[in-house]
């Protein structure tokens, strides 16, 4: 009905004062004045309290019914939306019927006390869940056992699944998990719940898992001595990036490794439900391990981790894991960004250089990209790309930004003046998505390759892009959510210093008769304002629409979103927003395809043909 009015601000409960004014910016139409909404919202906390209050004290009774009685109760562990009977099926009265009581992580977190974790620990249900399952393995006197649910899909749960079995596994405990999707026959369930009750009864040893040692750190005298290895993700700017990191003192190698067998290792040892740029992450540096040509115990590993609501943010966790058990304990991981580690700093030249490796990467990817396919002597592009990849290299390490902004003018005018077949018409396709599986060829099955192959013309956006947009979101935690203003102002100061750094590429690019400067940083979230809030920060968020919608602006019509199968916030972003872009750019020919280690190459390829069909009937 077009005259109810939908609010879906996006806002925090952490500060209630911030709270109280991002509510009567948003409710402003409904004329609800400060003072109104501080007192709902004072009798609101009131309440929630005196509601989780009530909570515990029910879970307390029947802890101490259960402790008199000598009977057995169920943790049931899950996300707060498995609360909901259409979604857990009736499975707490099922654990009922079977003679056990339910319990709810709410009513015991309060109980325990934080149990040593392996992951990082950024979810209040997360929390409460952790300390749920430790009050559980911790209080035998009470003959709990743990009981998780997950659902299909739910990319987080691989985090924590194997964070709850860690927890139970050190004092002997079973730890039973059961999948619930769409399908409400509880057979399975039933049979798994007996299996654990025969075992229980038959009182069998479970053996206990020894406590987490600490992991070795990366310390500054480390930097000396020490070979770091990095994943690929993208191999565009990171083999600039890798100069960056070397100028500045670290002792940086990327290793090419790629190939099934690099999918295979990765597969042994990370869970089966984490996303696929996880796997190849996990894969690739176990290989480089394992190849002889590093030694262990003079080896780090280095890992950009975002710190945000996505699995890349444990990656670190499924790294160290892996590595203890594939007998790589002794290999420290430096982790870079959140959660940084004692021995990485960044500097500003470091930064700068970096903020320089990237432009070179993007620039010469933007070059090779519009000018391969239309070049009329084969292999006169690459043997561009190859002179200049030397030059930017030796720039990094030794050069100035006077010799920075010359190289980059040149390098517009050197493919400026390849020669290309200018009649020549194909298909424009751009490629947005989630980072990795965008820029790694080994995630995308050689998308570009392959899409230049049926006579398309690619069309990328720089990995600086996505840095900007990293850096934006300081902005949008502070002004929406309840982000500090240090934080904001650090964003600020970065998106000026790659204003300045990228001005005069700007400039070359608008002189240049075949390539054009793309949308800023402050243009992209207009584009994406259009079609959602820019709280939407999971995973590449609001990115993905901006890209997509800046594209469609600027004349190329037909984009494939690529994202990891399971990547709930790009699957929710990118394949979400369509509806919203077809409808503003109905011209737009839009694809989405999911990469992942069991995915048919034959069906992504299919899919694709059917775009490109569609793009060349509209040249």
């Amino acid at each position: 009905r077009p005259e109810v009015r939908f609010y879906h601000p996006f806002v925090s409960l952490r500060d209630r004062a911030k709270l109280a004014k991002r509510l009567c910016a948003e409710l402003k139409d409904e004329e609800l004045s400060l003072k109104e909404i501080d007192m709902a919202l004072r009798a609101a906390y009131a309440e929630q309290e005196r509601y989780r209050d009530d909570v515990r004290r029910q879970g307390e009774l029947v802890l101490k019914q259960l402790f008199e009685q000598k009977q057995s109760g169920i943790v049931l562990l899950g996300r707060p939306y498995h609360i909901d009977p259409e979604v857990n099926h009736g499975l707490p009265q099922l654990i009922q019927s079977l003679g056990w009581a339910v319990l709810s992580e709410d009513c015991l977190e309060h109980l325990a006390e934080a149990p040593n974790l392996r992951v990082i620990n950024q979810w209040e249900y997360h929390s409460r869940l952790y300390r749920a399952a430790h009050f559980a393995a911790q209080n035998r006197d009470y003959r709990l056992e743990a009981v998780q649910l997950n659902s299909f899909g739910c990319g987080l749960d691989a985090v924590t699944i194997e964070q709850v079995q860690e927890i139970m596994s050190r004092y002997g405990c079973l730890h039973t998990v059961i999948k619930l999707d769409s399908i409400n026959n509880l057979g399975a369930a039933r049979i798994r719940l007996r299996s654990l009750r025969a075992a229980l009864r038959e009182k069998q040893c479970f053996s206990k898992a020894a406590c987490p040692s600490r992991s070795p750190e990366f310390v500054k005298s480390m930097r000396r001595d020490y070979t770091i290895l990095a994943p690929q993700v993208a191999p565009w700017q990171f083999k600039f990036i890798e100069v960056a990191l070397q100028k500045a003192g670290y002792n940086l190698v990327i290793p090419d490794k790629r190939g099934r067998e690099v999918v295979e290792l990765g597969l042994k040892y990370v869970h089966n439900d984490v996303c696929f740029p996880a796997v190849l992450v996990v894969g690739q540096l176990l290989k480089a391990l394992q190849s002889g040509v590093y030694d262990p115990s003079r080896t780090a590993i280095m890992y950009f981790r975002s710190g945000g609501g996505c699995r890349a943010s444990n990656y670190t966790a499924f790294l160290r894991k892996a590595l203890d058990e594939c007998g790589f304990k002794q290999v420290p991981i430096m982790s870079v960004f959140s959660h940084q580690s004692p021995g990485f700093a960044f500097t500003m030249p470091m930064v700068i250089d970096i903020v320089k490796s990237t432009i070179y990467g993007d620039l010469l990817m933007q070059c090779v990209l519009r000018m391969r396919p239309y070049e009329k002597t084969s292999g006169s592009v690459q043997s561009c790309y190859d002179k200049w990849e030397q030059l930017c290299r030796e720039d990094i390490r030794t050069g100035s930004y006077r010799t920075f902004v010359k190289n980059i003018w040149r390098i517009v005018d050197d493919f400026d003046r390849i020669p290309v077949h200018e009649e020549a018409a194909k298909p424009r396709v751009g490629i947005v998505g989630e980072i990795m599986v965008k820029y790694m060829p080994a995630a995308n099955n050689n998308l570009v390759e392959w899409l230049e192959s049926e006579g398309a013309e690619v069309v990328m956006p720089g990995l600086l892009s996505f840095f900007q947009y990293c850096a934006y979101d300081g902005i949008v935690r502070h002004d929406l959510l309840s982000g500090s203003w240090l934080c904001k102002m650090g964003s600020q100061v970065f998106l000026r210093l790659v204003q300045y750094l990228t001005k005069e590429l700007r400039r070359a690019l608008e002189a240049s008769c075949h390539f054009a400067p793309g949308a800023t940083i402050q243009e992209l979230a207009e584009y994406a304002q259009k079609h959602l809030s820019l709280g939407n920060m999971n995973g590449e968020g609001w990115l993905i629409a901006a890209e997509t919608a800046a594209m469609v602006q600027s004349g190329i019509n037909n984009i494939v979103s690529v994202q990891p199968f399971g990547c709930l916030p790009n699957h929710v972003i990118a394949r979400g927003m369509m509806k919203s872009l077809r409808e503003c750019y109905p011209w737009a020919n839009l694809c989405a395809i999911d990469y992942d280690s069991s995915l048919s190459e034959v069906n992504q390829h299919n899919r694709l043909k059917l775009m490109l069909a569609v793009a060349k009937e509209k040249l």
